[in-house]
């Protein structure tokens, strides 16, 4: 990103030059972005702000502000890049936050874990200590660790939750376990496959195996006819047909499981985020530690 040069007054952190490059004019106009949703604008505006005023500014504000623009504008990748530069201090337990929420965002599950275990017993704040906890249970959930969040659930350093808290985790816990176990396997489904349909039947979509089942019975039954008949060219025809189906329900059982999986995984993903309301605590990051 290329910021364009100040008037020689500016680049000296006075609020000389022209109205657009005043301090408290190019501040008030990256709240404004920021408060109407144009994050990345308002992210630029901060850059913008500390290039030509390096003297002036917070550069801790501006960090952790620059870090809640980066998520909102859906730039994960520049969060991880950047905070995994940044040295381990107080402030990295600020940045420590958006980076284990960035991580979540593109599935990084084990690495948003590492980053947030770190924190989660070691803070000492207690308000960011329960954001680190949050985002390690969030992750142990999301990986599937469900006797690992369990124990945390448990574990006598926590101190920083409310019953509030502990009681909404446990549900959702709860809601892990059930939703791993409905979970279907590929490769059950392939096997299942050797009856025409069973596969597509096993995966959550019987129409489309009793389809399947039909069709391949059909065939086979058109390709026996044609064999009895000594209609070879017919035998061959119905059989290549029913050989085709045959397979494709194989293979088909198998992809409808890896489907049913995939979205399986989106609606729990969206719902363990949502009801964790992970979006709160970086609102209150920004208010607490932005511009």
């Amino acid at each position: 990103m290329v910021v364009s040069g100040p008037p020689a007054g500016v680049a000296r952190g006075m609020d000389a030059g022209p109205h657009e490059y005043r301090y408290d004019e190019i501040l008030g106009f990256a709240r404004h972005c920021a408060a109407n949703g144009e994050y990345y604008r308002a992210y630029v505006e901060l850059q913008r702000l500390q290039s030509y005023y390096p003297s002036r500014v917070n550069h801790e504000r501006l960090y952790a502000a620059g870090l809640y623009l980066q998520y909102g504008a859906g730039r994960y990748a520049d969060i991880v890049s950047g905070v995994s530069a940044f040295p381990r201090s107080g402030d990295r337990c600020v940045a420590a936050v958006f980076e284990a929420d960035a991580r979540i965002a593109i599935s990084d599950y084990g690495g948003a874990r590492d980053i947030a275990s770190g924190y989660a017993y070691n803070s000492d704040e207690p308000l960011l200590a329960a954001m680190h906890f949050k985002r390690l249970l969030l992750s142990s959930m999301l990986l599937f660790d469900i006797d690992g969040s369990r124990r945390m659930l448990c574990d006598e350093r926590i101190n920083a939750l409310n019953k509030n808290d502990l009681e909404l985790y446990a549900t959702l816990v709860k809601y892990a376990d059930s939703t791993a176990k409905s979970l279907k396997n590929p490769h059950i489904a392939a096997i299942n496959g050797i009856i025409p349909g069973m596969g597509y039947a096993y995966s959550g979509n019987a129409s489309t195996g009793i389809i399947a089942f039909l069709a391949v019975a059909v065939l086979s039954g058109l390709a026996y006819g044609a064999a009895v008949t000594d209609n070879g060219a017919m035998c061959v025809c119905f059989g290549l047909g029913a050989t085709a189906l045959y397979a494709g329900s194989v293979v088909g059982g198998w992809r409808e499981a890896v489907r049913y999986n995939e979205a399986r995984m989106r609606r729990y993903s969206e719902t363990l985020v949502d009801d964790m309301n992970c979006g709160a605590d970086r609102d209150a990051l920004y208010r607490r530690y932005g511009i």
